[in-house]
């Protein structure tokens, strides 16, 4: 398929929009987010679900990581069919030993536009250019997430943006 199917904004929020309808982050579904924030940053590989049960187990409390990852992943899933209808393809797929973004779905993100306009910037630097960079920026990559495997790539981010 040709074109953009899907934009993904990462900053300043988080949310994920086709031609018909969109998703956007909602506090009562973190976990949720987070999980697919991490499908999408690793979009260029299967992710293990062992990787993702050390990742995203919740508290010692859980007595099945297998059977909360499977349910995360099936709530995922069920909140964004409407953008794989829109798109015609599941977004997420999901295997009995990985999942993953679907590779097939093409994707245009804030972040690529930050980082184009920080290229420009940098070789035509302009009070506009500056003025965009910081407004695209926001409050940051992912503000909403403070996760260890985020860090570097909030901080790179910001040092890009500054």
């Amino acid at each position: 398929m040709a074109g953009i199917q899907l934009q993904v904004r990462m900053l300043d929020g988080f949310s994920i929009k086709s031609r018909s309808c969109s998703r956007a982050y909602h506090i009562r579904a973190h976990k949720n987010w987070l999980l697919i924030a991490y499908l999408f940053l690793n979009r260029d590989r299967a992710v293990p679900r062992s990787e993702l049960i050390a990742l995203f187990q919740d508290s010692a409390s859980s007595t099945d990581p297998s059977r909360m990852l499977r349910n995360r992943l099936f709530r995922i899933r069920k909140y964004l069919r409407n953008l794989s209808e829109s798109v015609g393809e599941d977004i997420i797929i999901v295997t009995n030993d990985a999942a993953r973004w679907n590779p097939n779905i093409m994707v245009s993100t804030d972040v690529d536009d930050l980082k184009a306009l920080c290229i420009k910037a940098s070789r035509e630097p302009t009070p506009e250019l500056k003025s965009r960079i910081k407004s695209l920026y926001g409050k940051g990559f992912l503000p909403m997430f403070h996760e260890v495997w985020l860090d570097e790539l909030q901080q790179q981010l910001a040092a890009v943006a500054a």
